[in-house]
């Protein structure tokens, strides 16, 4: 007698069905495989792993439109899963609908921005541009992301490129101009040094010191009268 209950009648958990599942998919035998998904998801309908394994046990079975609907439902209940955007992506495309995956990438797109996942974006971004890199709506929006994170160099890029595609657009001029102004601007800050002193803690700028701009090492507060010497305690506006 098995006093630990791991005899020949023991039920599978879904982790070992999962398994099984895996070593099924590595022989090739996807019909099998998708069986063990769908009793993985009969116990546990959101398990990930299980999901996952279903839509690609499809593809490969080209039902592609079962495919879509599974990874319709990963990325509803897992939206990190970004790698099953590109998926069902790809899907979408061999079936002659790319407008479809596009407005897909788009509306995924706008979960990553509310919850503030740069990388997942950067990626749409990228699976956008696969999809069709003429698109000027795409690298128009991806001008107006980067500008917003002040990554000037990207933002101006990815104007050109729109403005290569439709080179009369003022919109596009207009924030391409806007996004240079704000590269040189913040590039004059970058020069600027503020000091902060050590006595009261209130910063130095070079309004402070008209005639010397770049700020001396040795100073006297002028809100407090502290003789601070530095460098200590000083950062850089970025």
């Amino acid at each position: 007698m098995n006093i630990f209950g791991h005899g020949k009648n023991k039920k599978k958990t879904t982790s070992e069905w999962n398994i099984e599942c895996y070593h099924l998919m590595r022989k090739g035998r996807y019909e099998q495989a998708l069986e063990c998904c769908e009793t993985v998801l009969e116990l546990e309908p959101k398990d990930v792993s299980a999901l996952d394994r279903k839509a690609k046990c499809l593809e490969k079975l080209n039902l592609l439109e079962e495919a879509i609907k599974v990874r319709d439902f990963e990325l509803e209940e897992h939206p990190n899963m970004f790698p099953a955007l590109s998926n069902e992506v790809n899907d979408l495309i061999k079936l002659g609908r790319a407008e479809e995956a596009i407005e897909r990438i788009y509306k995924n797109l706008h979960v990553y921005e509310a919850r503030g996942k740069s990388n997942y974006i950067e990626f749409c971004f990228s699976l956008l541009l696969q999809v069709n890199p003429k698109r000027t709506q795409a690298w128009y929006d991806r001008g107006n992301y980067y500008a917003k994170l002040k990554r000037f160099d990207k933002a101006i890029e990815s104007y050109d490129n729109a403005l290569k595609i439709d080179p009369t657009n003022e919109i596009y001029k207009k924030n391409r101009l806007r996004a240079l102004n704000q590269k040189e601007e913040a590039e004059k800050r970058k020069k600027m040094v503020v000091r902060y002193c050590q006595q009261c803690g209130k910063s130095f700028s070079p309004e402070d010191y008209p005639d010397c701009p770049n700020l001396p090492d040795f100073m006297v507060c002028p809100r407090c009268g502290w003789q601070n010497k530095f460098p200590i305690n000083y950062k850089k506006i970025l």
